[in-house]
């Protein structure tokens, strides 16, 4: 899987982002041997990914075909582990802006401007990440709410099922009429239960 690999790839990157300059000669333009443009793009295109799965989840919880759960929660691994790795480049990419304020002589090319240029986009991007790590968190909870709520829609249906039987039974002055009602109770409360049972099955 592309992502499986690039979480991989990005902890090797982040290992040696931190221990390498910012450029490699004078001579040779920053947005071409700047680290920092490759771990940008590498941020930018991990934080849409996580849109995507976030969005895609969102879409599966307002499905009326009813929810996939275990797609469901492989999403949210998925955009997790995304969310942790764009973390770490941010925290390298934050420690190697102190390194550079710490020794601007040796990064001449690297302004000042620049520098605040990309504390901003750390901040940003952080707090971005940090608001799809909640929407995760806050679908998860929705999730288990709606299960919960199936499950007791599926008991009460039951229990009302038995209740609405030893009540008519107990009626005997036309067994007609309560035989009739019987089964009109039994057929409605049993595809409420058995509509019940198949969500609760597909939130479980």
């Amino acid at each position: 899987c592309y992502h499986h690999i690039s979480l991989k790839f990005k902890k090797v990157l982040s290992k040696v982002f931190i221990n390498i300059q910012f450029f490699f000669t004078k001579s040779i333009s920053p947005i071409y041997m700047d680290p920092f443009y490759l771990i940008r793009q590498e941020i930018t295109t991990d934080v849409e990914h996580i849109q995507e799965l976030t969005d895609t989840r969102n879409d599966m919880i307002h499905d009326p075909r009813g929810i996939n759960i275990d797609v469901f929660k492989n999403l949210g691994i998925q955009a997790t582990n995304e969310i942790n790795a764009v973390n770490g480049l941010l925290k390298d990419t934050e420690e190697t802006i102190e390194q550079v304020r710490a020794n601007p002589e040796s990064f001449p090319q690297v302004t000042e401007n620049e520098l605040q240029s990309r504390v901003k986009f750390c901040k940003e991007t952080r707090e971005e990440i940090n608001k799809y790590n909640e929407m995760i968190k806050e679908q998860s909870s929705h999730i288990n709410q709606s299960a919960l709520y199936i499950k007791q829609i599926s008991s009460a249906a039951s229990n009302g099922f038995e209740s609405a039987k030893n009540s008519l039974n107990d009626d005997n002055d036309d067994n007609q009429f309560n035989s009739t009602l019987l089964q009109q109770h039994d057929e409605q409360i049993e595809q409420i239960d058995e509509m019940a049972k198949t969500q609760y099955q597909l939130a479980k």
